[in-house]
């Protein structure tokens, strides 16, 4: 799981679990076009006077990149792709009687839902649905896409760096599933419902490209395919 975090709280969390600024930096402006994919996301833009409509523009979108370059806001990862522990933060230490994931001062580090997921034992399966879990983004690959993009981008006098869908193209994400109970009010769809182990993993690659779009005016429109909801219900076959 990925989040942005103020650096005041960065010793809640374990040395080397923070994405390089250099890297994060790119992360955090791909995710300005959807602020809700990055938990922390919606805070930082606040902190910076601006809003989830005007995050875009010239002078916020600068400000925001700004406090992450600077490593004023830190990106928390599950696997970093390039670890980086922020120089004059004291870290909590650990208690080894309390287990490896207790720190001092009672604050303990959670692991991800997908870690809970994949450790706990899988015991019954049934009818159920597919719900968002987490965002996998491919931040080396993604950061050499947006470099081979900047080149074109660059080219156009008078536009912004990032302000247009075509400067990520190519970028990628992988959408992870988990398949999970129905709720209460979704009972009437168990008898049509596919049949999986609840906790079961499905991943879903998706790339940012410009396609057909039937809504937009000119008929496409930069969006990330295949389109998938963030919650499935899959029928049975």
């Amino acid at each position: 799981m990925k989040r942005l975090i103020p650096r005041k709280e960065a010793r809640k969390y374990r040395p080397g679990s923070f994405e390089k600024p250099f890297f994060a930096v790119s992360e955090v402006a791909g995710a300005l076009f959807r602020p809700y994919d990055l938990p922390g996301l919606i805070e930082l833009i606040h902190e910076c006077g601006s809003s989830i409509q005007n995050c875009l523009r010239e002078y916020p979108k600068n400000a925001i990149l700004k406090k992450v370059s600077d490593a004023d806001w830190l990106l928390v990862c599950s696997r970093p792709f390039s670890p980086f522990t922020p120089s004059g933060v004291e870290f909590w230490s650990e208690q080894p009687s309390l287990g490896k994931d207790r720190f001092v001062g009672g604050v303990r580090e959670e692991p991800s839902e997908i870690g809970k997921s994949a450790s706990q034992k899988i015991v019954d399966a049934g009818a159920g649905k597919w719900v968002l879990k987490e965002i996998d983004h491919d931040a080396f690959r993604n950061t050499l896409a947006i470099i081979a993009n900047r080149s074109g981008t660059i080219a156009n006098e008078g536009s912004v760096i990032f302000s247009e869908g075509k400067d990520w193209a190519n970028t990628s994400r992988t959408l992870i599933h988990e398949w999970v109970r129905l709720s209460a009010d979704e009972m009437h769809f168990e008898s049509r419902s596919a049949i999986h182990r609840y906790g079961d993993l499905k991943k879903t690659a998706q790339k940012y490209v410009g396609s057909d779009d039937h809504w937009a005016i000119t008929g496409q429109s930069w969006h990330w395919v295949p389109a998938t909801p963030n919650v499935i219900f899959e029928l049975r076959e």
